[in-house]
């Protein structure tokens, strides 16, 4: 069982198609090919599954369990990192007498200057 960016590497490789070559024929930027290639990206639609297979002379059936499995996976990666990320943190019930407890300092004041109205400027001249 092989996931889908080396069944497309393989098949890129028996057939002597660049990327460029196979992203023209299926529809898609190359760029998008590349990421499909490098693992970092699915295709998008089972449409375009079968072009890419089509294209490699890859059986559909074959390249549609490759997708599936990459997409359990990655689906399963996805869930662990949302359930570790959203866990609720421990809460100690005493605090810590290794921490030391950091004082509040009352916000500084601001030295004002007088300012002079224009009343007294004038009253002053």
């Amino acid at each position: 069982m092989t996931n889908i960016s080396a069944l497309l590497r393989e098949g890129m490789t028996r057939t002597t198609k660049s990327k460029s070559a196979l992203a023209r024929e299926v529809g898609v930027s190359p760029q998008y090919v590349s990421l499909i290639a490098r693992g970092m990206r699915l295709p998008r639609s089972p449409i375009l599954l079968d072009a890419i297979a089509k294209a490699l002379g890859i059986p559909p059936a074959k390249m549609t369990e490759a997708f599936l499995l990459d997409f359990t996976a990655r689906e399963a990666l996805l869930a662990s990192q949302r359930r570790s990320r959203y866990a609720p943190t421990p809460t100690p019930s005493e605090p810590d007498p290794l921490i030391r407890a950091e004082k509040v300092r009352p916000p500084k004041a601001r030295k004002v200057k007088p300012t002079l109205s224009p009343r007294s400027r004038k009253a002053s001249s």
